[in-house]
């Protein structure tokens, strides 16, 4: 499990079909998103990273807590998971950020979440395919993820 960035125009595609697509910039930092986590029906999906705010934490299936420590230092978001090819997604090399804060903050990241990876593919299908089927609350605050999918194969990079 490794950390990408996704194509901004990608992305911004993505967001004319699905508002629920977050924007590929937090703050003044490309968003990185996790790893290619799992392939449902042979599509690859990746989970955004999100800094940690009050609302994002209270729901554990909505989104996985990622710590340092007894510390909050970010979520997961799995009702934001989006589709992804292989040449939509590039490798963040730790090593080319110059933000030091922000180098830190990230692998600390990357270590807490390579613990837990299997548990973090577990979860992650189980929202694709249980809870988001079944549950109108969490439809309502994902992605449509049929429509993305739709979406991701017509794209022309």
């Amino acid at each position: 499990m490794e950390f990408y960035y996704v194509e901004t125009d990608y992305v911004d595609y993505l967001r004319t079909f699905e508002f629920k697509v977050l924007q590929n910039k937090e703050n003044t930092f490309q968003r990185p998103y996790v790893g290619v986590i799992t392939t449902l029906n042979g599509i690859k999906y990746i989970i955004p990273l999100a800094s940690p705010r009050g609302r994002f934490v209270t729901n554990k299936q909505q989104f996985h807590r990622v710590m340092d420590g007894s510390s909050l230092i970010g979520v997961l978001k799995f009702n934001n998971m989006i589709p992804v090819r292989d040449e939509l997604i590039h490798w963040i090399d730790f090593n080319t950020i110059s933000d030091q804060a922000y180098k830190a903050l990230l692998q600390k990241e990357y270590i807490f979440i390579k613990g837990i990876q299997t548990k973090i593919e577990g979860k992650a299908l189980q929202y694709r395919t249980t809870i988001w089927n079944s549950n109108e609350f969490f439809t309502s605050i994902s992605n449509d993820f049929t429509l993305l999918e739709d979406k991701m194969a017509l794209y022309v990079k």
